[in-house]
């Protein structure tokens, strides 16, 4: 009964509350004050001033309701006080007390941050925004709100970028009673070309001018003159809404603010200079640059011709390239790609033409010499942008896939001979294996099968250790069975199973196990039984056919049957062809296994990697060429003939570009370079030059050493290239799961770690799971 009562006394006790609408502000930005005080009866309350430091009252409004329940009354007393931060740094109101009755009640102390409008920018005011708005004539000072126009530049050359900043200065006690964002009607252009933008204005920075506090709503508007004279800029309009009063239900009024009209000169382009066939096009940094996308041709087919146009400018009106087409083709124009890329506020980004040309007979096409004219608009004159020249061949009669492109020429090796002396060396390797094998093959034997019978008698959670563990295993066990396993899906690796001789019910099994085991391994959750589903997995493990753990030696025949596998392949390579007979001989395919070998044997012989780059071009595995051209290019870098073979199957994205650079010099070069000015350095030391003067050969020394490790690292990197289009990235290791991203042919991604015939590989944020036989490593 006692605790009763003081809960109904407790229950019956004045309460007092006091909140903020906001606890970060800046200086002149208003807050709300809400202090709520519940009094039981009709006992009189009343609120003692508090103490507020920070801030300007500017109004306090009370309210008062009375509700009943049970027999009991409760009065609610609402102060809402509207505040002004008026001082930097930790504003502080309260404590707060009220007294209701006899009683006198309070509330906590509340802070608020107060930060000053100078530390407050929007995303969009970048530097050059910056510099024009500081440019716009401020107000006088009144609380009406004002509206400019203003220009980049009062006089410009014809296709230069013009920037049109509208700035609306607005009083902080307009801003104040804003409940929606003001609009704009950009000004009205004639004889311009116009990048559309948001009709949205954004508050990007807060001025004081003549003491009083402005919010300045900006909008930018990019414009390229068309013709020269003067341009015209109408006035523009900035659109809001002001309520009658504070209340929510308040009618609101509809302004509308415009600005004074300007005017731009547009100057001409010099006659001076003009090349023959200018058409007009003004730009900055332009680059030019022409491809084919095959080589060689049938006769009746076409090749696509691709010209690149990169620069910044008004990119959406540069014209096609003229070129000096060769006699005896057709000529298509096809479709043009545009991508506008703005750098720091400047218009700018990639414009791309096709045309695609048919060949009225066979011969030796090229397109000499192309050449796209415009006016540099940082140099003030007149450039031409040159790109290389490309050709291409068509030969009557249907094309097969090694006459496609023709493969570049063999390079031939420095050191062949070396290298039939280091081919000579596993046949008397072979004999003394093939001599020895035998006893120690049947001792081992004997250990082996002993050790077999004891471990596959159980095979328990001990042996394998954790899921990761078991997942390795159970993977492991299925490939034995199902060579592809990891490629294939549910349904499809049961089918596979049951065609290997397991038994329906366990092929079904283990199926749904392997995903099961997968997303409790690589999955976010993990598994919710880890240890019944390890039970499941020996379970089906013991159930598979040779899935037990067996000797992993192999049986005497079979070793022996390898090794004289071995000593007659040393000894009848004397008597095969060379791989450049093969490839001469348009055998293409065992060529490159040729060059495969000899590579491996001698990963440091240009000429292996770049032969077996040709031999691969010219059986249509042009990704795998690219990898090996890449190889030979970081051996000597400044070859000719590597980077003419680059050039065939064309420049990667810029991603992979990045991950397949090649460097201009070498390691090997680098780092003897650096030996030798420092050699050098330390002689003329010796000889009693002082230490100030060959400083610079240290330094010079040490950079070069730097920039040898540099390479070196990037070298290092583990990197692939994926053969295929449309390569899934899996999120998890396992032909089910699903693909986060996909890769198109010839992309390049960088590996992280392997899982079993799964790679981890990155590109850019993405991430995933592929097969090894999906990409090349490089």
């Amino acid at each position: 009964m006692t605790l009763f009562l003081a809960l109904i006394l407790t229950a019956q006790q004045p309460q007092v509350m006091a909140t903020v609408d906001r606890s970060e502000v800046e200086v002149g930005d208003d807050v709300v004050l809400i202090v709520r005080a519940d009094a039981p009866g009709s006992a009189p309350a009343e609120i003692e001033d508090p103490a507020i430091v920070g801030f300007d009252v500017r109004d306090v409004n009370l309210a008062s309701t009375f509700s009943a329940s049970r027999g009991t009354g409760t009065r609610i007393i609402t102060w809402e006080y509207r505040l002004r931060a008026t001082t930097r740094g930790q504003g502080r109101i309260g404590p707060i007390r009220v007294r209701i009755g006899d009683l006198e009640v309070e509330a906590p102390m509340i802070t608020v941050d107060v930060r000053s409008v100078e530390a407050r920018t929007g995303s969009a005011f970048t530097d050059r925004v910056r510099r024009i708005v500081d440019r716009a004539p401020g107000p006088d000072g009144s609380d009406e709100v004002v509206v400019a126009v203003v220009p980049s530049a009062d006089t410009l050359v014809l296709g230069a970028q013009l920037d049109l900043v509208v700035v609306a200065w607005f009083p902080r006690e307009v801003r104040a009673r804003l409940r929606t964002r003001p609009t704009l009607t950009p000004p009205e252009l004639q004889g311009a070309w116009t990048y559309s933008q948001s009709s949205a204005l954004d508050v990007v920075a807060s001025r004081e001018v003549w003491g009083q506090l402005y919010d300045l709503y900006v909008h930018r508007q990019v414009v390229f003159p068309l013709t020269a004279g003067p341009l015209e800029i109408g006035p523009a309009t900035v659109s809001f809404s002001l309520p009658l009063r504070t209340s929510i239900l308040s009618r609101e009024i509809p302004q509308e603010v415009q600005s004074e009209i300007r005017e731009v000169e547009v100057v001409p382009q010099p006659d001076a200079g003009r090349p023959p066939g200018f058409t007009g096009v003004a730009a900055s940094r332009l680059r030019f640059d022409v491809s084919v996308d095959s080589q060689a041709l049938a006769l009746g087919g076409g090749v696509t011709i691709r010209s690149t146009l990169q620069g910044s400018g008004n990119i959406a009106l540069w014209p096609e390239p003229q070129f000096r087409w060769p006699q005896g083709v057709r000529v298509y124009p096809g479709r043009s790609d545009v991508d506008v890329v703005p750098e720091d506020g400047v218009i700018g980004g990639t414009k791309i033409f096709t045309h695609l040309v048919v060949p009225d007979s066979a011969g030796t096409f090229a397109v000499r010499n192309p050449v796209f004219p415009y006016f540099d608009l940082d140099a003030r004159r007149y450039r031409e942008a040159r790109a290389s020249s490309v050709e291409f061949i068509a030969r009557a009669g249907r094309l097969s896939v090694a006459t496609r492109a023709p493969p570049p020429a063999l390079l031939e090796a420095g050191d062949e001979p070396l290298l039939r002396g280091l081919m000579s060396r596993p046949s008397r390797l072979g004999w003394l294996l093939l001599m020895f094998s035998p006893v120690a093959l049947a001792l081992a034997s004997r250990l082996g099968r002993r050790a077999a019978r004891k471990r596959s008698r159980r095979v328990t959670p001990t042996v394998m250790g954790t899921l990761e563990r078991l997942d390795r295993q159970f993977r492991s066990a299925l490939g034995r069975l199902v060579p592809d396993a990891a490629a294939r899906e549910g349904h499809e690796l049961a089918e596979a199973l049951r065609a290997a001789g397991v038994e329906t019910q366990v092929a079904a099994h283990a199926s749904r196990l392997r995903d099961r085991l997968g997303r409790a391994v690589y999955g976010p959750d993990g598994a919710s039984d880890p240890d019944e589903l390890s039970a499941e997995i020996l379970e089906v493990l013991n159930a598979l056919p040779g899935a037990r753990v067996r000797n992993m030696l192999l049986p005497d025949v079979s070793v022996n049957v390898v090794l004289l596998c071995v000593l007659c392949a040393t000894e009848a390579l004397a008597q095969q062809p060379s791989a450049e007979q093969l490839f001469e001989a348009r055998v293409f395919g065992a060529a490159a296994d040729s060059f495969a070998l000899r590579a491996s044997a001698q990963p440091g012989e240009i000429a292996h990697w770049f032969n077996l780059g040709s031999a691969l071009f010219a059986v249509g595995e042009e990704e795998r060429a690219r990898i090996s051209w890449v190889r030979a290019a970081r051996i000597s870098p400044r070859r000719r003939a590597v980077r003419d073979a680059l050039r065939l199957i064309g420049p990667p994205d810029t991603n992979s570009a990045g991950l397949l650079w090649v460097a201009p010099v070498t390691v090997w070069e680098a780092g003897a370079a650096a030996l030798l000015v420092w050699i050098v350095a330390w002689v003329l030391t010796a000889f009693g030059v002082r230490f100030k003067r060959v400083i610079l050969l240290y330094a010079l020394s040490v950079v070069m050493a730097g920039y040898a490790g540099y390479v070196h690292w990037r070298y290092q990197r583990p990197v692939a290239v994926a053969t295929a289009t449309e390569t899934p990235l899996r999120s998890a290791p396992y032909g089910s799961a699903t693909a986060a991203a996909f890769l198109d042919a010839g992309m390049a991604v960088r590996v992280g770690r392997s899982d079993g015939a799964w790679l981890l590989v990155t590109r850019g944020a993405t991430q995933g799971w592929v097969l090894s036989h999906e990409v090349e490593r490089l």
